[in-house]
């Protein structure tokens, strides 16, 4: 008998998660279960063993690196609004970087693109998963 075995070639997905509330911060993203909160739809001809692949895939990726690809996100930048309608954009430096980290959020929203290119069967997956970070919080 042979172990079932799927192909991801550079399959895409978006996953958005609107509205978190209740003092998420940027830090503890990684401890999110991204299907708990983000609705996927994939393609209708993928048997139940690619959807169970491609999901697990996802939540180990993300759980693994969740917190680096947050710090290089907000590292990269940021723009801001103030309550009285001032904006602008910040340089990372790494104080505010851990101030932003750790600091709760009244909102949190981010938008995940995952890209998986690779093998997967029963013994685990051999390849890249690709991750592309959006966040937007209100503090």
């Amino acid at each position: 008998m042979s172990t079932p075995q799927v192909e991801f070639n550079r399959e895409e997905f978006t996953l958005e998660i609107s509205g978190l509330t209740g003092g998420w911060t940027f830090g503890h993203l990684g401890e999110l279960r991204l299907f708990d909160h983000a609705q996927l739809q994939f393609p209708h001809d993928w048997d139940e063993f690619k959807v169970g692949a491609a999901t697990h895939v996802i939540e180990t990726t993300w759980h693994l690196n969740a917190r680096t690809l947050v710090e290089s996100t907000l590292s990269a930048g940021i723009d801001y609004s103030r309550a009285d309608g001032v904006s602008g954009n910040a340089a990372m430096e790494a104080a505010l970087l851990e101030h932003l980290v750790n600091r709760p959020t009244v909102s949190l929203d981010l938008r995940l693109t995952v890209s998986l290119e690779g093998t997967a069967n029963s013994e685990g997956f051999s390849g890249t998963p690709h991750f592309g970070l959006g966040l937007s919080g209100r503090f």
